[in-house]
Protein backbone atom coordinates (compact mmCIF):
# COMPACT_ATOMS: atom_id res chain seq x y z
CA UNK A 1 0.00 0.00 0.00
CA UNK A 2 1.12 3.45 -0.75
CA UNK A 3 -0.09 6.67 0.80
CA UNK A 4 -0.28 9.48 -1.68
CA UNK A 5 -1.73 12.98 -2.09
CA UNK A 6 -4.58 13.36 -4.51
CA UNK A 7 -4.96 16.41 -6.81
CA UNK A 8 -7.55 17.78 -4.39
CA UNK A 9 -5.02 17.76 -1.55
CA UNK A 10 -6.39 14.90 0.49
CA UNK A 11 -4.48 11.83 1.48
CA UNK A 12 -5.46 8.60 -0.22
CA UNK A 13 -4.43 5.03 0.22
CA UNK A 14 -3.43 3.67 -3.13
CA UNK A 15 -2.87 0.00 -3.68
CA UNK A 16 0.31 -0.63 -5.58
CA UNK A 17 0.85 -4.07 -7.01
CA UNK A 18 4.29 -4.93 -8.21
CA UNK A 19 3.02 -7.90 -10.23
CA UNK A 20 0.29 -6.06 -12.00
CA UNK A 21 2.62 -4.73 -14.64
CA UNK A 22 4.81 -7.85 -14.72
CA UNK A 23 3.10 -11.16 -15.53
CA UNK A 24 4.88 -14.45 -14.89
CA UNK A 25 5.30 -16.36 -18.16
CA UNK A 26 7.24 -19.50 -17.15
CA UNK A 27 8.79 -21.47 -14.34
CA UNK A 28 11.71 -20.30 -12.30
CA UNK A 29 14.98 -22.15 -12.50
CA UNK A 30 14.47 -23.54 -9.00
CA UNK A 31 11.06 -24.97 -9.87
CA UNK A 32 12.45 -26.60 -13.02
CA UNK A 33 15.41 -28.14 -11.19
CA UNK A 34 13.11 -29.45 -8.46
CA UNK A 35 10.74 -31.14 -10.95
CA UNK A 36 13.63 -32.69 -12.94
CA UNK A 37 15.17 -34.01 -9.71
CA UNK A 38 11.90 -35.62 -8.60
CA UNK A 39 11.41 -37.23 -12.02
CA UNK A 40 14.99 -38.56 -11.92
CA UNK A 41 14.45 -40.10 -8.49
CA UNK A 42 11.21 -41.77 -9.63
CA UNK A 43 12.88 -43.21 -12.75
CA UNK A 44 15.76 -44.50 -10.63
CA UNK A 45 13.42 -46.24 -8.20
CA UNK A 46 11.46 -47.81 -11.06
CA UNK A 47 14.66 -49.09 -12.69
CA UNK A 48 15.87 -50.62 -9.41
CA UNK A 49 12.49 -52.31 -8.87
CA UNK A 50 12.43 -53.78 -12.39
CA UNK A 51 16.03 -54.97 -12.09
CA UNK A 52 15.27 -56.76 -8.82
CA UNK A 53 12.18 -58.35 -10.35
CA UNK A 54 14.20 -59.56 -13.35
CA UNK A 55 16.87 -61.04 -11.06
CA UNK A 56 14.19 -62.84 -9.04
CA UNK A 57 12.65 -64.30 -12.22
CA UNK A 58 16.09 -65.56 -13.29
CA UNK A 59 16.65 -67.25 -9.92
CA UNK A 60 13.18 -68.81 -10.11
CA UNK A 61 14.09 -70.41 -13.45
CA UNK A 62 17.17 -72.03 -11.90
CA UNK A 63 15.11 -73.30 -8.96
CA UNK A 64 12.44 -74.65 -11.33
CA UNK A 65 15.10 -76.67 -13.14
CA UNK A 66 16.52 -77.94 -9.84
CA UNK A 67 13.04 -78.94 -8.67
CA UNK A 68 12.37 -80.77 -11.95
CA UNK A 69 15.63 -82.71 -11.77
CA UNK A 70 15.12 -83.64 -8.12
CA UNK A 71 11.54 -84.70 -8.80
CA UNK A 72 12.87 -86.97 -11.57
CA UNK A 73 15.24 -88.50 -9.03
CA UNK A 74 12.36 -89.15 -6.63
CA UNK A 75 10.18 -90.46 -9.47
CA UNK A 76 12.66 -93.16 -10.54
CA UNK A 77 13.03 -94.35 -6.95
CA UNK A 78 9.29 -94.65 -6.43
CA UNK A 79 8.33 -96.06 -9.82
CA UNK A 80 11.48 -98.12 -10.43
CA UNK A 81 11.73 -96.75 -13.96
CA UNK A 82 14.50 -95.09 -15.92
CA UNK A 83 14.12 -91.46 -16.99
CA UNK A 84 16.27 -89.21 -19.12
CA UNK A 85 16.57 -85.43 -19.28
CA UNK A 86 16.95 -83.94 -22.77
CA UNK A 87 18.01 -80.36 -23.47
CA UNK A 88 17.79 -78.84 -26.96
CA UNK A 89 20.10 -75.84 -27.27
CA UNK A 90 18.52 -74.63 -30.52
CA UNK A 91 15.04 -74.25 -29.06
CA UNK A 92 16.31 -73.63 -25.49
CA UNK A 93 13.88 -76.24 -24.21
CA UNK A 94 14.11 -79.32 -22.04
CA UNK A 95 11.96 -82.31 -21.18
CA UNK A 96 12.05 -85.67 -19.48
CA UNK A 97 11.40 -88.99 -21.17
CA UNK A 98 10.79 -92.50 -19.91
CA UNK A 99 12.65 -95.55 -21.20
CA UNK A 100 10.02 -97.37 -23.22
CA UNK A 101 10.16 -101.09 -24.02
CA UNK A 102 13.94 -101.22 -24.03
CA UNK A 103 14.20 -99.48 -27.36
CA UNK A 104 13.49 -95.75 -27.16
CA UNK A 105 12.62 -92.76 -24.97
CA UNK A 106 8.90 -91.92 -24.67
CA UNK A 107 7.57 -88.48 -23.75
CA UNK A 108 5.90 -88.04 -20.36
CA UNK A 109 2.67 -86.06 -20.43
CA UNK A 110 1.32 -86.99 -17.00
CA UNK A 111 3.70 -84.94 -14.81
CA UNK A 112 3.73 -81.18 -15.42
CA UNK A 113 7.41 -80.69 -14.50
CA UNK A 114 8.43 -83.42 -16.95
CA UNK A 115 6.70 -81.94 -20.01
CA UNK A 116 8.48 -79.92 -22.68
CA UNK A 117 9.51 -76.57 -21.20
CA UNK A 118 11.02 -73.66 -23.13
CA UNK A 119 13.33 -71.30 -21.29
CA UNK A 120 12.47 -67.58 -21.41
CA UNK A 121 14.00 -65.47 -24.16
CA UNK A 122 17.76 -64.83 -23.73
CA UNK A 123 18.12 -67.69 -21.21
CA UNK A 124 20.16 -70.75 -22.14
CA UNK A 125 21.87 -73.71 -20.51
CA UNK A 126 25.39 -75.04 -20.80
CA UNK A 127 25.76 -78.66 -19.74
CA UNK A 128 28.93 -80.49 -18.77
CA UNK A 129 28.71 -84.23 -18.36
CA UNK A 130 31.13 -86.13 -16.19
CA UNK A 131 30.47 -89.30 -18.18
CA UNK A 132 30.00 -89.60 -21.89
CA UNK A 133 26.67 -91.18 -22.81
CA UNK A 134 26.40 -93.38 -25.91
CA UNK A 135 25.63 -91.30 -28.94
CA UNK A 136 24.05 -94.01 -31.06
CA UNK A 137 20.53 -92.65 -30.90
CA UNK A 138 18.77 -89.89 -32.77
CA UNK A 139 18.70 -87.85 -29.58
CA UNK A 140 21.12 -88.33 -26.73
CA UNK A 141 19.99 -87.44 -23.21
CA UNK A 142 22.13 -85.12 -21.11
CA UNK A 143 21.28 -86.92 -17.86
CA UNK A 144 19.92 -90.43 -17.26
CA UNK A 145 18.16 -91.24 -13.97
CA UNK A 146 18.37 -94.97 -13.28
CA UNK A 147 15.79 -96.95 -11.31
CA UNK A 148 18.43 -97.58 -8.63
CA UNK A 149 18.42 -93.86 -7.75
CA UNK A 150 21.75 -93.14 -9.39
CA UNK A 151 22.11 -90.75 -12.31
CA UNK A 152 24.84 -89.55 -14.62
CA UNK A 153 26.86 -86.78 -12.95
CA UNK A 154 26.59 -83.35 -14.55
CA UNK A 155 26.79 -79.61 -14.16
CA UNK A 156 24.15 -77.43 -15.81
CA UNK A 157 24.68 -73.66 -15.88
CA UNK A 158 21.82 -71.26 -16.55
CA UNK A 159 23.05 -68.11 -18.31
CA UNK A 160 21.89 -64.77 -19.68
CA UNK A 161 23.73 -61.66 -20.80
CA UNK A 162 22.41 -59.64 -17.83
CA UNK A 163 23.08 -61.91 -14.84
CA UNK A 164 25.79 -64.01 -13.28
CA UNK A 165 25.53 -67.68 -14.22
CA UNK A 166 23.74 -70.03 -11.84
CA UNK A 167 25.10 -73.58 -11.77
CA UNK A 168 23.34 -76.77 -10.72
CA UNK A 169 25.46 -79.74 -9.68
CA UNK A 170 24.61 -83.40 -9.61
CA UNK A 171 27.19 -85.88 -8.32
CA UNK A 172 25.27 -88.97 -9.45
CA UNK A 173 24.02 -90.03 -6.03
CA UNK A 174 22.62 -87.18 -3.94
CA UNK A 175 20.07 -84.45 -4.63
CA UNK A 176 20.84 -81.89 -7.32
CA UNK A 177 21.92 -78.62 -5.71
CA UNK A 178 22.60 -74.97 -6.43
CA UNK A 179 25.61 -74.01 -4.30
CA UNK A 180 25.54 -70.72 -2.38
CA UNK A 181 27.57 -68.05 -4.16
CA UNK A 182 27.85 -65.78 -1.13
Amino acid sequence: MLIGISPTGSFELTRLSLTSSYQQRGFTLLETVLVVTIIGILIGLTTISLSALDQRHYQNEAHRLKLSLNQALDFVLMKKETLAWFYDGETRSYQFRRWHHKKDWAKIDTVELFKLYELPQDYYLEIEQAESLPDNEEETPQVVFFSSGEYTPFQATLKTKKHRPISLFGDGFSAIAIPDNK
